[in-house]
């Protein structure tokens, strides 16, 4: 990471390849380093290259293809999709072809990730693609992400990390199709962190009769729990103040 730091902020070519090959570098033990400060110092590098003046837009090849390829893990993967999202974003401010046939790749991996159901990778993807519907480039639309964050919430089947992420988008764009699913997760579901998200997702999505579980829940022996049952439970009471309520 030193080395990282003591980098000009613009890299001249050779640099600039030295980076890439760099990021290449599948994990391996004969590194001696463990793989979360492996993929440390190329998160770090991923980082400067992106903050190029003039990076290479075909970088986002490069990690369309790490997140395709099983040699690298998981953890690194998840990162190749958040670099996506951020090569689309500065990409956007770019004319031509080049930048165009980029932005594309971008968003087809970003959009099969969230279509795979493994891992933090759909929640990621989601994330991405969340952000670009945002900044109204036209590349992906509110409708489109609406549709996959409503499945992934209301499939079973889904990475718990996905379907956490998921439910909160759902409840940040209003999506009462989640709205019941987030009502039976919040009391059923096996572990705090998804529970919790429920919990919330109903604050923002639930009817007046859902306040007397909100209330309820309020009063978990998990403090965690019940913390965020009572502002879930203070967030409906305010978009529905005909359910009056204790609050």
């Amino acid at each position: 990471m030193d080395a990282l730091r003591a980098l000009p902020a613009q890299l001249d070519p050779t640099q600039i390849e030295a980076l890439r090959d760099l990021l290449a570098l599948p994990f391996d033990d004969a590194y001696g380093l463990d793989p979360l400060a492996f993929n440390g110092i190329k998160n770090g590098a991923a980082d400067l290259l992106l903050r190029q003046e003039h990076f290479p837009p075909d970088l986002a090849y490069d990690f369309a293809a790490m997140f395709d390829d099983s040699a690298y893990d998981e953890v690194w993967r998840d990162y190749c999709l958040q670099m996506l999202a951020d090569c689309h974003h500065k990409l956007t401010h770019r004319e031509g072809a080049e930048s165009l046939a980029a932005r594309a790749v971008a968003l087809d991996t970003l959009r099969g990730a969230a279509r795979l159901r493994i891992h933090t990778w759909p929640g990621t993807a989601l994330l991405g693609l969340d952000a670009i519907a945002r900044s109204k480039t036209g590349d992906v639309t509110d409708t489109e992400v609406d549709e996959i964050a409503s499945a992934l919430a209301l499939d079973h089947g889904v990475s718990e990390a996905g379907r956490i992420t998921a439910l909160r988008i759902a409840g940040e764009r209003r999506l009462p199709g989640v709205a019941e699913i987030a009502r039976d997760l919040a009391q059923t579901a096996r572990t705090e962190t998804l529970r919790a998200a429920a919990i919330a997702t109903l604050g923002d999505l639930g009817a007046a009769s859902d306040l007397e579980l909100l209330e309820s829940l309020s009063a978990e022996r998990d403090p965690f729990l019940a913390q965020i049952a009572h502002a879930a439970s203070r967030k409906l009471a305010e978009r529905h103040p005909e359910a009056g309520g204790a609050l």
